[in-house]
């Protein structure tokens, strides 16, 4: 479990030392992927739970227990919709790179 949070030390260590212009760019790559990471083993368990709930309100016959089956089962799709709408945000369009001449720099400095 703490192997991703290691790598991720270590992949910043040597940025620390000495400022780079792509360190805040570097910075936010590694943060996005621990986040997904997190995300996806948070996605992992809540869809157990959702097989578990539908397997067992085709096995209870007791209302009482359909209606905390329902409960368990209404937060689990919130927690999953959530956790979706988490992972659209972490995802970054493709950067389109483009080639442009250096000359007319130092005429706009």
């Amino acid at each position: 479990m703490n192997t991703p949070i290691i790598s991720f030390n270590a992949k910043l260590a040597p940025d620390f030392n000495s400022y780079s212009p792509l360190l805040p760019a570097r910075l936010k790559n590694n943060t996005s992927q621990v986040a997904y990471m997190l995300a996806q083993e948070i996605r992992n368990p809540v869809g157990h739970i959702n097989l578990s709930v539908d397997m067992l309100e085709s096995m209870v016959v007791d209302n009482d227990l359909k209606m905390y089956l329902a409960i368990i089962k209404r937060n689990s799709t919130r927690i999953s919709h959530l956790i979706n709408e988490f992972l659209k945000y972490l995802r970054v369009d493709d950067l389109q790179v483009e080639k442009h001449s250096i000359h007319p720099l130092p005429d706009e400095v």
